[in-house]
């Protein structure tokens, strides 16, 4: 500020009455009548003295056994991103600054404490992968070191995104995952545990082709970066296995039409696992034959004839049940397969048909299994409907 000088008077002739109308007269009177010729003056204004930008400058001291063996610089990154606990400091002061000037006298000072920096995301972006056909998105909070940029070099910057069970980080050209698996017995929403097992099936895909999957950071439809990504090794067994059970879940609920309004647990889930898989392959039934067994003398007077075979099928949901009852179409052909006094049969290129599919909260009343299968077989009295219990009793 050499050189400048700033004046100011006062009189009893610049005082303003106690209203809103002698308010208004005196800023118009300051600005002026034209608005563009007032916001070129305080350009230049500002330009010519300067406006302060920093508030002020904060000196602390730490041990090296308080950075966990990286540098303060790493530390203080990780900590704006969430990543690190609070930092023990041992001792800290505050000078004001003025025009990139530190005060001679400190504000504050500080024997000892912590230093801490509030995470917050900069806001949402969209994440995509895709591997061969695959693809799967998900909305995920970005944070970045808002405030550091001083003390850093481009190499220190990181990116963060996270969601529910997921998170990815962004370093120079390394992109890195992790996955976070809910508790066993936690209820979760059904539509966050589908966005997770579509994720685990499509890094197991990569990792099963050994094909890189391509990632791709968009914000508000920009692109912001694209990257391939590597899965080194195989997910878990475990972890694969439950993904595809979920998958299942997802599109019986999807089918009944409650898919947004299951809550359910992983136990609740890996405990129906076989029924899940028969409710889903009622629903998308694949072709080819399905095999039955009887005794016998129940079959010898319907072998080689069209038959109907009414099925059965009820799930959990969380606080709902699936019902799902559908009839099997075909002709039987017997097979070298026999188990005590039963036999079995093939039922040879069946035509499917859903008789009824239904949600129910456990608290309504609902059919019975067996009497919405005997529903069916009356309903096809002029055909042979063989009712097997398994099917009719859930």
């Amino acid at each position: 500020m050499s050189g400048l000088t700033l004046t100011v008077t006062a009189a009893e002739s610049h005082r303003i009455g106690a209203n809103g109308e002698s308010l208004e007269q005196a800023i118009r009177a300051h600005i002026g009548r034209s608005m563009e010729d007032y916001g070129t003056r305080k350009a230049a204004w500002n330009r010519d003295v300067g406006f302060e930008t920093e508030s002020g400058h904060l000196s602390f001291t730490v041990s090296q056994e308080s950075l966990h063996g990286v540098s303060l610089v790493e530390y203080l990154v990780d900590l704006a991103l969430g990543m690190r606990e609070p930092l023990t400091i041992q001792s800290a002061s505050m000078k004001d600054v003025r025009f990139g000037i530190a005060a001679s006298r400190p504000l504050v000072e500080l024997p000892e404490g912590v230093l801490d920096l509030m995470p917050e995301p900069v806001g949402k972006v969209e994440v995509g992968l895709k591997c061969g056909t695959a693809c799967a998105w998900r909305m995920m909070d970005l944070f970045c070191p808002v405030g550091l940029a001083a003390v850093m070099e481009p190499s220190d910057l990181k990116y963060r995104l996270t969601s529910r069970f997921m998170e990815f980080m962004i370093r120079d050209s390394t992109l890195s995952f992790s996955l976070t698996v809910p508790e066993f017995n936690a209820q979760e929403n059904l539509r966050e545990l589908r966005e997770l097992a579509s994720m685990v099936l499509l890094f197991e895909e990569s990792a099963g082709s050994r094909e890189r999957m391509d990632f791709t950071l968009t914000l508000e439809g920009r692109i912001l970066l694209q990257a391939g990504l590597e899965i080194p090794a195989r997910l878990p067994p475990e972890l694969v296995e439950l993904a595809t059970v979920i998958r299942d879940v997802w599109k019986v609920a999807k089918h009944l039409d409650i898919h947004d309004r299951v809550n359910m647990s992983l136990a609740e889930l890996i405990s129906q696992k076989e029924q899940l898989t028969t409710f889903l392959s009622l629903i998308e039934p694949a072709r080819g034959a399905i095999t039955v067994r009887f005794s016998n003398d129940r079959v010898i007077r319907t072998r080689g004839r069209q038959v109907c075979l009414p099925i059965g099928m009820r799930v959990s949901l969380g606080n709902f049940q699936g019902t799902l009852v559908s009839s099997l179409w075909g002709r039987l052909k017997r097979t070298d397969i026999e188990i005590g006094d039963e036999i079995g049969y093939e039922l040879v290129r069946p035509q499917h048909r859903i008789e009824r599919s239904f949600a129910s909260r456990d608290s309504e009343p609902t059919p019975t299994l067996a009497e919405l299968v005997h529903a069916v077989a009356d309903a096809y009295d002029s055909v042979e409907c063989l009712i097997l219990p398994q099917y009719a009793m859930g």
